[in-house]
């Protein structure tokens, strides 16, 4: 008895004896999701001791990995599951897995050289390795066999794994328990390598004859003949691609099967693992269920084997087949002469028969598909036969009719067939070199090689309709099978042919037939020898259709039926809308030496054979395996109801139990003395790979060679120095002790020569560039970065902490981040590689990440949502999906706050209940499911835009990291928060364009003004600057977005801090907590309840609003007395919005500080505290505000006082998608866009001269960079030897034609009008040929070009208003019927006019207006009429009117079809009134005048002349904009003063 216990014992597996060795986390990009800290988590959860990780082919996940199993108390193990091949240069070997895990240091160091090798030498889609670099690097690695797709697979792989790699190193072969076919059967053929070398198992978690039919895309092939990429059909109906056929010899101890069903044979043998897809019937119920695949063994006489019902559209075309091109097939036969086409007068091509057997005959070369053709085609597959230039065609005399078909067809081209009689049978022979080879290459000759008709590769499926392969089958089946209407039997296929056999039985099933062959064996007449070898004996392949599937071929066929004799019909198979299913009869076991093959079909791992369906830890829970799909959706741009996107057609592969694994093995029924072992296994090697973990390696820094002598003496002198040019004077005190302070701590903490090393690169960079950033981040907070030249703003003048950037506390490396030009961040790098060594300096990787806005994007387009619903949450997401959410909620509760508190609406509950249904997340619940999974995953790497690394000794060594290629630069595999663990120095240096655009505006500058404007040194107090801000003059500012455009225009900007007030609360977090609301409120006049006298002093500059971390720092530094260090590990948790339960300790801190500051009572400290936590968690960095702001201002600076040059400086090398803006900006400003002129401008860049920019050549259409360099200089550019020389004027005609067209030689000429087709983006003409309409009204000023650019820009004062004759409205309107919106209203609404020529266009009537049938007279005109009465501007003065004339009641805002249909009536209106002003209200009306269906915004407060129209249009958001939100006010109002000012200035009212 106990020996018995004992042996049960080690049968027992729980989670404490397994062990996770073959998992795939978020790195592995193309099919892992979950982020480690999930795997750890549910690790413990489960009581694991130990997790590994094996990522695809990379390794970049593995420092988190270690990190979050340490967290959870799980020991980590490091892997890899790499891609290995032969040979990884060759790019046409297919790579297979093998999985490596690390034992020790030497190990790793060898896994981090072969990821390189991976992605440097051998990456090709993937990253590869090749047996070559497994053998040179095993030591410290044990190595594992892989998934399914083992580098065991192919005969060298085995080899290779289980001699030469297990002769050097530890080897197991990998047993995973998925119910999947492949993997059941690829676990028994690891039992036999297994016992063959002797290598023992470990348990992990991640075929046909030759002669076999399988259903492709085109037709059948036997499985022999099947190609890595063929297209198949599924077992469910879709295509796939074959990404393997495999062939194998049979085994000795293996069983070979054949199968009988009761419609009949199954061909051959099939391998006894093999899995077909089977049912069960319910013969009560009539209906098929159990659906399940079976391996061949374990099939009984109860199983309905799976044939799927294939798609009509995948066997039959939707349209006919008109034609075939005979060449095409053909070719020209031998005596057709030369080119053996010749073409009548009519463009008739016939082939060239003078010389050729066929002399006199017109055979055409597109061969009209006609009935006749088709059938002939049946016929000859059916009896037909090819013999030199003769075909025959033979049928029983009882058929002759068929003969007669024959004849007439082939009569009508000019043949004379020759009729046989014999006994009971009648032939035609025709001869031709033609239609032999057509009828050989299309349907193939001789019985057995019969088959559908092909043509140039394509067929027999999706070639014919369905109506033309009907006359195929009746061609085909009325000449050699048999139709018998007494016994309502056809008998539709017999033949020796196999493949034509099984297409005619896929057309009959596309039908709705099911047909399986009946197989009979005779000898074939041509052998003499009854002895003769089996292989000289035919199969005869046989297709019954009987009962009411009788009737439906009858039907295809287009032959009468009997229907009314068939009393009852016994059904052989079963069905449902999806299968038939077919009656298992007989399995047998057969006696067969073939070799046996077998498929792997991508996605589906299924394929139908003979007709039948066969079948062949990636995330962290069984419930993430629809997110994973999603991801997989994402990762391919595929639709959730694409039926063929691709996804994991297995499943469970989640993190999974010991118990679970048991489950697995024993459903393949697995001996329990093979998978307990191979799953305790697991534990044995995790032991051994226990011991090593990837040690933080200390930073070891390379010195500059700029330094000399002493470092911290060195540096120390620099401040000295700097202070002296910059603050000019004498040490005054503060300075001096700060400085004292600051560089005591950065030598206390081992910083100097990191200092040291960013200095010496500033220093080269400004050597370089006439312009540096002012810095970003927080290191502008440091006064030794601002006096040695690393930033440049002063931080005891503006404020700014040490502490933010470095205190007492940090250990690591500061992050100084730097700004240069864009385009001499290349140089830079180098600069970087030629200091400190080329192979110790490199990139740095990024993982892009599915953010919160990004992730409801991209899970909503896998659903196919409607991208502007989606772009309007996506908005307010700020910093999680969950906060959306939750903002949501909050405004749905207010909103049903204000409908309540209406008592007297009746419909109040059904307003709450609408408003519920138009929210986001209550709508589409399945996006925000997978959004809130699928958050933060990572999807892919790149190159860190601004991150390098420099180490002291080579990278690739392996030592410290791995290497990889991401955009065409070498960096290390990971990201910025790993490297200094790995001993990397890490800088993070951006390329700014605005930095370029500085630049190169100061080489203007210099060049027109001989300045030498030195950006650090201009005022950042002028006047000039700041109003020219306030009015709007954002365009090519930097980091003037609309948020930040917002606050300046509702609070004004004064001075530098200011600015930096709207950097930091012109973000979403601000502006959706109501703090921005606040800050503007208070700004502008408004009173608010002071708090403690210290907090009103740190927050006074911004209005008692807590706008910046270093204000959070300062409170409680100076109400509590917490040092800077605590104060800063607050901020961060408040910046992280962390749980509550991190905050107590510190709650606790600042209570007793402020006890014994005496600040504040105990119950102040609580309402101060929890007031405070409110407001800092959307403070922002003062440092970075500021440092922006004033780079910011330095641009507006610039294009204030130097406007012609920044202009052209940005146009060349700002940002692309504002140019257009620019360009308009450029106008308004009064600057002439000059077209290319020899001699002046550049090749590539704007030329800035005056109040005139010239475009550079490159801007013309069609001329490139290197035809602009030849043009600006005057010709070609040609090498001779190694010189460049210039070619005078060789132009070739084109260019020269476009030069003279575009007046290029001429400096003085203005472009003509038919020239701005040269020109991407709209240039002004010569204005006489321009704007006839405006020099018109202009009048005797219309010869000053500066009036007439000032006219343009609406500048120019005029007295335009006038009174008008009435306007007689067109009764057509009334019945207007062009678009949609007539059903949704009343009736249109008519305009309402004036006796003046000016108009109000607005976007479409309300519902007020509907029911009066008068234009703006609702809530939306109350408003208008209001705000222009504030300017003695009302309605009698207007033509009032709406771009769309009927109420939009269910469509709620016109889209471009709507205005395009209304447009006519609107262009009548304009035409008869003459405006000289438009006010277009709304972005419905903006769209009519600009084609922009985005932007009233920007528009907003802008006019511009309308040449079409003769007359100003100006712009402004529509009156209901306040309606929906009171936000859009200030803005409105800006909007309606800007258009009344443009009133009285152009009207002369």
């Amino acid at each position: 008895m106990l020996s018995l216990k004992k042996n049960w014992r080690k049968y027992i597996v729980d989670n404490r004896h397994f062990v996770h060795l073959h998992t795939h986390c978020e790195h592995s990009l193309l099919d892992g999701m979950g982020k480690p800290e999930q795997y750890a988590k549910r690790a413990k959860e489960l009581g694991y001791e130990y997790l590994a990780l094996t990522d695809h082919g990379d390794v970049a996940g593995t420092l988190k990995w270690q990190d979050e199993c340490k967290k959870e108390g799980i020991i980590p193990i490091i892997g890899m599951e790499a891609y290995v091949c032969q040979d990884a240069r060759d790019t046409k070997e297919k790579p297979r897995h093998l999985t490596m895990l690390v034992q020790n240091e030497t190990g790793w160091h060898n896994l981090l050289k072969m990821c390189s090798y991976a992605h440097l030498v051998g990456f090709h889609k993937r990253p590869r390795v090749d047996y070559e670099q497994v053998l040179k690097h095993s030591d410290g690695l044990i190595f594992m066999s892989g998934c399914v797709n083992s580098v065991m697979k192919p005969d060298h792989g085995e080899k290779f794994f289980c001699e030469d790699l297990a002769d050097q190193a530890e080897v197991y072969i990998e047993i995973m328990p998925h119910n999947h076919p492949l993997q059941i059967e690829w676990n028994l053929d690891c039992l036999e390598i297994s016992e063959d070398y002797g290598i023992p198992l470990v348990a992990t978690h991640d075929c046909f004859i030759g002669d076999t039919v399988i259903y492709t895309k085109d037709g059948t092939k036997l499985i022999r003949d099947i190609r890595n990429g063929d297209i198949v059909i599924t077992h469910n109906g879709n295509f796939q691609k074959i990404k393997r056929v495999g062939k194998r010899e049979v085994k000795k101890s293996e069983k070979i099967f054949s199968i009988k069903t009761t419609l009949g044979s199954l061909s051959g043998g099939v391998s006894e693992n093999h899995p077909y897809f089977t049912c069960k019937y319910n013969t009560i119920y009539k209906t098929m269920y159990d659906f399940k695949w079976k391996r061949v063994k374990d099939l009984d006489n109860t199983d309905y084997l799976i044939s799927p019902k294939i798609k009509r559209d995948i066997v039959f075309s939707k349209h006919d087949l008109t034609k075939i091109d005979l060449v095409s097939i053909c070719g020209i036969p031998c005596g057709m002469g030369k080119n053996g086409i010749v073409t009548d007068q009519f463009g008739n091509e016939y082939f060239n028969t003078t010389r050729s057997i066929e002399k006199g005959i017109n055979i055409p070369r597109y061969l009209p598909v006609n009935k006749s053709l088709l059938e002939i085609i049946g016929m000859y597959i059916a009896n037909g036969n090819v013999d030199g230039y003769n075909i025959g065609f033979s049928t029983h005399i009882d058929k002759k009719w068929q003969i007669d078909i024959i004849i007439d067809y082939f009569t009508s081209f000019g043949f004379s067939p020759y009729i046989v009689k014999k006994e009971n049978c009648i032939a035609a022979i025709i001869t031709s070199s033609v239609f032999s080879k057509f009828f050989c290459k299309v349907c193939g000759n001789g019985a057995r090689n019969k088959h559908l008709p092909y043509i140039n590769g394509v067929g027999p499926f999706n070639l014919f309709s369905e109506k033309q392969m009907s006359r195929i089958l009746f061609g085909y089946i009325t000449s050699d099978g048999r139709i018998i209407p007494k016994k309502s039997a056809i008998t539709a296929a017999c033949t020796t042919s196999k493949i034509l056999c099984y297409e005619i039985m896929a057309i009959l099933n596309a039908i709705g037939i099911i047909s399986l062959p009946m197989i009979t064996t005779h000898q074939d007449t041509t052998h003499k020898n009854p002895n003769a070898n089996p292989s000289q004996w035919k199969n005869l392949y046989s297709l019954n259709v009987t009962g009411y599937q009788y009737v439906i071929l009858c039907r295809f066929l287009e032959i009468e039926n009997t229907l009314s004799t068939i009393k009852c019909f016994s059904k052989r198979y079963i069905e449902n809308s999806l299968f038939f299913g077919v009656k298992l009869s007989k399995i047998q076991i057969v006696d067969l030496k073939e070799p046996l093959y077998n498929m792997e079909v991508e996605n589906d791992n299924s394929y139908i054979a003979n007709g039948l369906a066969v079948h062949n830890c990636h995330y962290v829970l069984p419930e993430d395996e629809e997110s994973q799909e999603v991801l997989l959706a994402i990762q391919r741009g595929a639709k959730w109801n694409d039926p063929n996107r691709w996804k994991f057609d297995f499943h469970n592969l989640h993190l999974a139990t010991a118990d679970e694994m048991i489950s697995g093995f024993s459903k393949q029924k697995l001996p329990r003395s093979i998978y307990i072992p191979a799953m305790k296994r697991t534990v044995e090697i995790a032991r051994k790979c226990s011991g090593f973990q990837i040690s933080k390696q200390e930073v070891h820094l390379p010195l500059p060679p700029s330094v000399t002598g002493d470092e911290f003496a060195f540096l120390e002198n620099l401040c000295v120095k700097g202070y002296y040019d910059k603050i000019g004077s004498l040490f005054e005190l503060e300075y001096e002790q700060r400085m004292d302070y600051e560089l005591s701590v950065i030598k206390s903490k081992g910083f100097v020569r990191y200092f040291l090393i960013v200095w010496d690169f500033i220093n080269w960079v400004k050597k370089h560039s006439s312009v540096y950033s002012p810095g970003r981040g927080s290191a502008a907070g440091s006064l030794v970065t601002y006096l040695v030249g690393i930033t440049g703003v002063d931080p005891i003048k503006y404020g700014l902490l040490f502490s933010r950037f470095i205190n007492e506390e940090r250990i690591d490396l500061p992050d100084i981040d730097m700004d240069i030009p864009d385009t001499l961040r290349g140089e830079a790098i180098q600069y970087l590689r030629d200091t400190y060594g080329n192979e110790n300096v490199a990139g740095i990787s990024t993982f892009l990440k599915m953010k919160a806005r990004l992730v409801i994007r991209d899970v909503a387009r896998v659903f196919d949502i409607d991208l502007k619903e989606v772009d309007t949450f996506a908005k307010s997401v700020d910093k999680s999906v969950q906060d959306a959410i939750d903002l949501e909620v909050e405004q749905y509760q207010k909103k049903c706050e204000e409908i309540d508190n209406n008592k007297r609406d009746k419909e109040r509950e059904k307003k709450k209940e609408d408003i519920k249904q138009q929210m986001f997340h209550y709508k589409h619940p399945d996006v925000i499911k997978h959004a809130l999974k699928l958050e933060g995953q990572c999807r892919g790497y790149s190159r860190h835009a601004a991150g390098a690394v420099i180490s002291n000794e080579s990278l690739s060594d392996g030592r410290q990291a791995y290497l990889a290629e991401r955009g065409n630069n070498i960096v290390v595999g990971w990201d910025m928060s790993d490297c200094e663990h790995a001993g990397l120095l890490k800088l993070d240096v951006l390329g700014l364009k605005t930095l370029t655009v500085l630049n190169y505006a100061h080489d203007l500058i210099k060049e027109n003004y001989n300045l030498d404007l030195d950006y650090s040194k201009i005022p950042l107090d002028d006047p000039k600057v700041y109003e020219a801000l306030n009015n709007g003059n954002f365009t090519g500012i930097f980091q003037m977005g609309w948020a930040i455009q917002d606050v300046i225009r509702k609070s004004k900007v004064n001075n530098i801090l200011e600015w930096s007030d709207a950097v930091a609360l012109g973000r979403p977090g601000p502006a959706n907590s109501g703090m921005l609301d606040e800050y503007i409120r208070r700004k502008n006049g408004g009173n608010w309840e002071k708090k403690h006298p210290i907090y009103e002093e740190v927050t006074k500059d911004t209005f008692s609003c807590i706008t910046y971390q270093e204000q959070v720092m300062n409170i409680f530094h100076k109400v509590a007395g917490l040092p800077y260090p605590i104060a800063d590990k607050i901020r961060k948790i408040i910046g992280k919005k962390r749980d509550a339960k991190e905050f107590e300790p510190y709650k606790d801190m600042f209570a007793k500080g402020c006890y014994k500051q005496r600040t504040m009572s105990e119950k102040e400290v609580n309402e101060f505290w929890e007031g405070l936590l409110e407001h800092a968690s959307y403070s922002f960095n003062l440092s970075h505000a500021l440092s922006y702001s004033v780079l910011g201002y330095w641009t507006l600076y610039t294009k204030v006082y130097y406007p012609t040059e920044y202009v052209a400086a940005f146009l060349t090398y700002g940002t692309e998608k504002h140019i257009p803006e620019m360009i308009k900006d450029a106008r308004s400003m009064g600057l002439q866009l000059i077209p290319p002129k020899i001699g002046i401008s550049d090749a590539l860049r704007w030329k800035a001269d005056g109040n005139k920019l010239y475009l550079p050549f490159n801007a013309i259409h069609g001329v490139g960079e290197k035809m602009a360099v030849e043009i600006a200089a005057g010709g070609r550019i040609r090498k001779k030897g190694k010189k460049l020389i210039t070619e005078e004027r060789s132009f070739t005609p084109s260019v020269q034609t476009t030069l003279e067209n575009i007046r290029a030689f001429d400096p003085h000429a203005k472009l003509p009008k038919e020239a701005l087709r040269y020109f991407d983006f709209e240039l002004l003409a010569d204005p006489r040929e321009a704007y006839p309409k405006l020099l018109k009204i202009l009048g005797r000023y219309s010869q000053n070009d500066d009036i007439i650019e000032s006219a343009l820009r609406g500048e120019f004062e005029l007295s335009l208003c006038v009174q008008q004759s009435k306007f007689k409205l067109n009764g057509e309107l009334l019945d207007c019927r062009k678009c949609g919106l007539r059903a949704e209203c009343a009736r249109p609404v008519s305009p309402s006019p004036s006796d003046h020529n000016m108009m109000i266009i607005a976007e479409a009537p309300g519902a007020y207006e509907d029911r009066q049938g008068v234009g703006l007279i609702g809530p939306a005109g109350k408003v208008i009429w209001s705000e222009l009465g504030k300017y003695d501007l009302d309605r009698t003065l207007f033509h009032v009117t709406n771009t769309c004339k009927c109420f939009p009641k269910k469509t709620k805002t016109p889209n471009k079809e709507h205005v395009e249909a209304c447009s006519g009536w609107l262009k009548e209106e304009i035409e008869q009134v003459k405006p000289f002003i438009i006010l277009a209200s709304g972005k419905t009306a903006m769209y009519f005048f600009t084609g922009e269906d985005k932007g009233i915004t920007k528009k907003n407060a802008t006019i511009e002349w309308n040449e079409n129209y003769g007359c100003y249009i100006c712009y402004c958001l529509h009156p209901a904009s306040i309606l929906h939100s009171n936000k859009n006010k200030s803005e409105f109002e800006r909007g309606i003063k800007f258009f009344s000012d443009k009133v009285q200035a152009i009207g002369g009212i």
